[in-house]
């Protein structure tokens, strides 16, 4: 015998329920797809209380978490949106452009709401609906919470770039005398580092040759040169490839410390001793693509290549060095930085179109005014270095790639230095 339809009091008071909380998410009407659910199962099917309860509360939990999926897609449509807005102001100097605090503030109150749509996703029932769609809603929520976890960090990025001061190429150190003592340690430990990992004698072709043997520059030095250099690049080559090379690289070592600031470092070495230390000691690393040429530094052909040249003194007669000065710069790129950390080259560089950018810094075939806007250009950017990182927040990627273009990454210490 079947129950009376007036002996549903619960029933009702859940379908009261329901509409009350449908109401409360910004709908005036219980859907039709429950409405009619209800209908069903309380008055033609007639089943039991419990049944008829537990099968609306299934169709309402379906019905949250196709609004939650459209909802988390739109809140995503709209941050990623603004995402890009900023780093397209920032691609084109306008840091400062009120629209950046405007979308700045607009991403930051819907990443501070994304916590709101997290409970409602929570009061959902999750086995009682599809499967599928609610591992999917669950994954991409928490992939989303994971990036907007990052906005504080994004956020202080862009700021970093706001108003921002010029960094000179070769900034003023004044460092506690306790600190010089530590930097020259640290040279020394290098120093013994280079003669540890080529040990072996220079050849007597190389000697014969003019060759200097594997004596390098102060690691401190180099990368104070080196830093500058890559800066430079960040004007002279934005979002292509950078490419060094070290004439006369001896064991690799500053081969290898170039290898953390371009995307590509050779070294170019005479001696056949040296060249296989030095390749030894690439094939241990990963970071970036490296190798090693063995050749005559004043018979080579291909310095065109490389955007970055760096020699030291490499050649022990005086000579034989202007010889190679003059081929280096006769045989590079317009616009290659060539990177000299001794005097004497400036007497050639003056005497072939070859200008000071700063420093040890030379511009090939540019005039003085040329190499004066790129210091000035280059002085305006951050000062992290390396090429982009394997894995990036999707939600934020335009703005971490742009910034990073720019001398700008996620580092704290570096950008409030720059300050």
């Amino acid at each position: 015998m079947a129950k009376p339809i007036a002996e549903k009091p619960s029933s009702w008071r859940l379908f009261c329920a329901c509409a009350l909380a449908t109401e409360n998410r910004g709908r005036k009407k219980l859907p039709i797809s429950l409405a009619f659910g209800y209908l069903y199962y309380t008055v033609i099917n007639r089943p039991d209380e419990a049944q008829s309860n537990a099968c609306l509360m299934k169709m309402i939990d379906a019905d949250a978490a196709t609004e939650l999926t459209i909802a988390l897609q739109q809140i995503e449509t709209e941050v990623v949106e603004r995402a890009s807005a900023i780093a397209n102001l920032l691609d084109n100097k306008l840091e400062n452009d009120a629209t950046v605090d405007r979308l700045l503030a607009e991403v930051r109150n819907r990443v501070l709401s994304f916590s709101q749509f997290l409970l409602r996703m929570s009061a959902v029932n999750r086995e009682s609906v599809d499967t599928g769609g609610m591992s999917k809603l669950l994954s991409d929520a928490t992939r989303l919470r994971g990036d907007f976890n990052q906005w504080h960090a994004v956020e202080g990025l862009v700021r970093a770039q706001q108003n921002r001061e010029p960094v000179p190429l070769y900034p003023e150190m004044k460092l506690e005398p306790i600190v010089l003592q530590q930097l020259k340690v640290s040279d020394d430990i290098i120093m013994g580092l280079q003669r540890l990992l080529n040990p072996i004698e220079q050849d007597a072709q190389a000697e014969g040759h003019g060759c200097y043997p594997d004596v390098g520059l102060p690691q401190s030095r180099f990368l104070r040169h080196l830093h500058a250099a890559y800066r430079v690049l960040l004007v002279q080559r934005r979002g292509l490839p950078k490419r060094f090379i070290d004439i006369g690289c001896g064991g690799g070592l500053k081969v290898l410390s170039a290898a953390r600031f371009f995307d590509e470092a050779a070294g170019l070495e005479y001696d056949l001793g040296y060249v296989k230390s030095a390749r030894e000691l690439l094939r241990l690393d990963d970071h970036g693509m490296t190798e090693v040429i063995h050749g005559d530094a004043l018979a080579f052909d291909d310095y065109g290549r490389f955007d970055v040249i760096y020699f030291f003194k490499p050649m022990n007669s005086p000579e034989k060095l202007e010889d190679l000065e003059r081929r280096i710069i006769e045989r590079s790129r317009p616009g290659t930085v060539l990177m000299a950390p001794y005097r004497e080259f400036e007497v050639t560089a003056s005497q072939l179109q070859c200008p000071k950018i700063c420093g040890r810094l030379f511009l090939v075939g540019a005039s003085p005014e040329e190499a004066a806007a790129v210091r000035e250009q280059a002085m305006n950017t951050g000062l992290c270095i390396g090429p982009a990182p394997r894995s990036v927040a999707k939600t934020w990627a335009p703005i971490l790639e742009v910034s990073r273009l720019k001398g700008f990454a996620m580092q704290p210490g570096f950008d409030a230095w720059a300050r």
